[in-house]
């Protein structure tokens, strides 16, 4: 329940979040796309001396609408952005920083496909479970041991012998329980095949 909160709260902020910032990123994507197109339909701009001046232009309105979908979390459509603005720039340094921000993305994007939104859920509860194992076994032990050296109540050994069986049946099901929960996550956290299609 305290993760299935803590995810609404977050998702709530980067709503809030994006209204905040919509309005800029709008008009950024607006000017970014505007000046591609100009670019691009425009054959003689493109073998023209100034051109580029205009392709920095782009690269820098590009960096800009990636930056304001980082802010959001919206890490694909930053990376697409970043990608197209590393394209456009003459500039080794200004790519070497853009190419960073992307592997920083892109290192962000492995972590989250790796860990799937139910995976924080299950290992709470595998924990749970591993230890109320360790309890039951543990409870099963001691009163074994109560009974192996004697210290027991008169007439109630019987009964501890029934508890200790019981902890000790219950223990080993939590255990078996703990280690196909564990290999259910494993399982997850392992990347999707993706089927290539064939080129014709």
């Amino acid at each position: 329940m305290a993760i299935t909160k803590e995810k609404e709260v977050a998702a709530r902020e980067l709503h809030d979040r994006y209204k905040q910032i919509e309005p800029e990123l709008r008009a950024a994507e607006e000017k970014a796309k505007k000046l591609q197109r100009e670019y691009v339909n425009n054959a003689e701009f493109m073998l023209a001396p100034d051109s580029m001046a205009m392709r920095e232009k782009m690269s820098r309105a590009f960096v800009k609408v990636g930056d304001l979908y980082s802010k959001i979390g919206a890490l694909r459509r930053a990376y697409n952005n970043y990608d197209t603005a590393q394209v456009y720039t003459h500039y080794d340094t200004v790519r070497k920083d853009i190419v960073k921000e992307m592997q920083k993305i892109d290192k962000e994007l492995m972590e989250n496909e790796r860990q799937p939104k139910g995976n924080l859920e299950n290992r709470a509860i595998s924990r749970s479970v591993a230890s109320l194992a360790v309890i039951a076994l543990v409870g099963a032990l001691l009163t074994i041991s109560m009974n192996l050296t004697g210290n027991v109540i008169g007439g109630s050994s019987d009964n501890n012998n029934w508890i200790s069986i019981g902890l000790f049946f219950l223990g080993c099901a939590l255990t078996l329980f703990y280690f196909k929960a564990k290999s259910r996550i494993k399982v997850s956290r392992l990347p999707a095949h993706k089927s290539k299609k064939k080129k014709k």
